[in-house]
């Protein structure tokens, strides 16, 4: 597998989880700054609940986006490098992927 593709693999898998996470954050944050400032404890629009999970969804999305950007543009950076620095990004990638692997 051409390096690129597989940092872009490693973005991916990367920016899945922390994607997960942002957009985990960005509903629970909308939904705290909503009861806070705008309705409280009175009876909520039924528009706000698809709005901030479509917010949050876009956040993961960004996220997973650049995930996937980042490690292509690393990957792409390191096919033109020698063959050494070649290994060593294989190894290393490799290496992301299980810690991803255990995290998960």
């Amino acid at each position: 597998m051409r390096l690129r593709r597989l940092y872009a693999l490693v973005g991916a898998a990367w920016g899945l989880l922390l994607g997960a996470a942002a957009a985990f954050e960005t509903i629970a944050f909308a939904l705290g700054a909503s009861w806070l400032f705008l309705f409280g404890d009175d009876r909520w629009p039924d528009a706000v609940g698809p709005i901030v999970f479509g917010l949050g969804v876009l956040v993961g999305l960004f996220v997973l986006a650049l995930g996937v950007w980042a490690g292509y543009r690393l990957g792409s950076r390191h096919e033109s490098a020698p063959r050494e620095v070649q290994h060593r990004a294989r190894r290393r990638a490799h290496a992301l992927l299980w810690a991803w692997g255990a995290t998960v």
